[in-house]
């Protein structure tokens, strides 16, 4: 029989405010245990570091990544304005040259 079980009957028995704040404690800590457990299977499904030290070089190297497709995005999309310019100065031009020569 666990700490909270043996507090919960005690309750049952006689109330007490002391015993009935350490079951809240208890409660919590067993969620906070079992959050922290569903954490640790996140990163190691996902293949990420579990200590906190190395799970911060992974993040800085993320948003090292991140930023580097960010400005090639923003180069890539830069080209496209600019082929996307040309295509239409061309579609205008080809349209001046059939239909108003």
């Amino acid at each position: 029989m666990n700490i909270k079980d043996r507090i919960e009957i005690e309750l049952n028995r006689a109330y007490s405010p002391i015993l009935n704040d350490a079951l809240a404690c208890i409660v919590e800590l067993t969620y906070d245990s079992e959050e922290l457990q569903r954490l640790h299977n996140t990163l190691e499904g996902l293949d990420l570091p579990i200590d906190s030290e190395a799970l911060s070089i992974a993040l800085d190297r993320a948003q090292d990544d991140y930023k580097a497709l960010d400005e090639r995005f923003d180069a890539l999309s830069d080209r496209y304005d600019k082929l996307s310019d040309i295509a239409d100065k061309y579609a205008e031009l080809s349209d001046t040259l059939l239909y108003k020569v």
